[in-house]
């Protein structure tokens, strides 16, 4: 599975057929059939002429009916998913791509929420406008018709199997599949980090809990320099950092002074940090931590100029920012494979608190979360 792959429509058929009976009333009947062997969901949405999409369907189980559009003249509208039973979106803020399952409520780049509804992809809008059309054309019929709208054609013509069609949707994967780990939904995201398209969950903690720190432990043991593993574990560190500031100073009101601050700070100082995270917005970054372990970690923090810089040979501007008394201006310096280890465990929890921190301004949506932990614990 390449990035940015195209990937094909799930196929099935729409029939929309209209009767007029004896005295002239016209009646309307909406049916989709799919028999291609992929997963394949389908989603309904209520659509204004020309193609202006206004809510939701709830299309219920079988032999539920629709409930009454709000806004009289909207028609009903199916989209189906592509062929691994996802859906494309697109942000109506920031413009950006993904996929995900069929109901979003957040862009996983800039976190705006919206109805899901609002996050249909330019494609999906593009065949709803034809979709209505057609709609359109059978209603104004004073005879019965029947309208075939053939999906099958564009999982077809996603396969090069034949022209592509008036109403072709496909979609695209893209960088980083991941499960939710809060709510387990699946995103499909450019880059690495972003939300959860569906409580909003940020995913950086995750990936560098669950994926980028056991790596480096596991180069560790593997006999990698220790010297290369705090360097990349540093860097990964900061990452993190500069990911959740820089969703604080985009989702949260401040005045323009504390925003600039932040906007330029680069928090390479773990005092520095703490500082502005607490008076600014009462995040404590360090619970239990003691103050021999944030000495030690702040100082490997700082050793990443040195390694990267002077070849690991100590300078002035190291003891200078750390008061670390235990080397000499000109020593070459090394590490041990106890002191990256105490950073990686002392940089998760720092990480852990200031992931919980951004939460506890900018809250996920604990009502998906508290359903999704039911069903695991139901499941056993």
């Amino acid at each position: 599975m390449a990035k940015f792959d195209e990937i094909a429509h799930s196929g099935g058929k729409i029939t929309f057929t209209t009767t007029v009976d004896a005295a002239g009333n016209l009646g309307t009947q909406l049916r989709y059939q799919n028999s291609r062997p992929v997963p394949a969901q389908i989603i309904g949405v209520y659509a204004l002429w020309p193609g202006i999409v206004v809510e939701e369907l709830s299309l219920g189980g079988i032999g539920t009916p629709w409930p009454v559009p709000k806004y009289p003249g909207s028609l009903p509208v199916l989209i189906g998913s592509d062929g691994e039973g996802k859906f494309g979106h697109h942000c109506p803020d920031c413009g950006q791509y993904w996929r995900s399952g069929s109901h979003p409520n957040f862009c996983p780049y800039c976190g705006i929420s919206a109805p899901s509804f609002s996050f249909l992809s330019k494609a999906q809008l593009a065949y709803v406008q034809l979709y209505v059309e057609k709609l359109e054309e059978a209603g104004q019929s004073d005879e019965g018709s029947e309208i075939v709208i053939d999906l099958d054609e564009v999982a077809d013509a996603t396969l090069g199997r034949c022209e592509k069609p008036a109403f072709y949707i496909s979609e695209e994967r893209q960088q980083t599949l991941l499960n939710c780990a809060e709510c387990g939904e699946f995103n499909d995201i450019i880059g690495r980090f972003g939300h959860c398209s569906v409580c909003y969950t940020r995913n950086d903690l995750a990936v560098l809990v669950e994926d980028v720190f056991p790596s480096l432990r596991a180069d560790l043991d593997n006999k990698k320099r220790p010297e290369e593993v705090l360097l990349r574990a540093v860097s990964a560190f900061e990452v993190l950092i500069k990911n959740y500031v820089a969703r604080i100073v985009e989702e949260v009101p401040m005045i323009p002074e504390r925003k600039d601050k932040l906007s330029k700070s680069r928090f390479r100082d773990l005092d520095a940090l703490d500082i502005v995270l607490s008076e600014f917005f009462g995040i404590n970054i360090r619970p239990g931590i003691d103050e021999a372990a944030w000495v030690t970690c702040n100082r490997l923090i700082q050793r990443r100029h040195v390694y990267e810089h002077n070849g690991g040979v100590v300078d002035s501007e190291y003891v200078e920012k750390t008061g670390d008394t235990s080397v000499r201006i000109g020593e070459l310096i090394t590490e041990d494979l106890g002191s990256v280890h105490q950073y990686l465990s002392t940089t998760a929890r720092i990480a852990r608190a200031v992931h919980d921190g951004f939460h506890s301004m900018l809250p996920p949506r604990t009502d998906i979360i508290e359903r999704h932990k039911a069903r695991q614990k139901a499941h056993g």
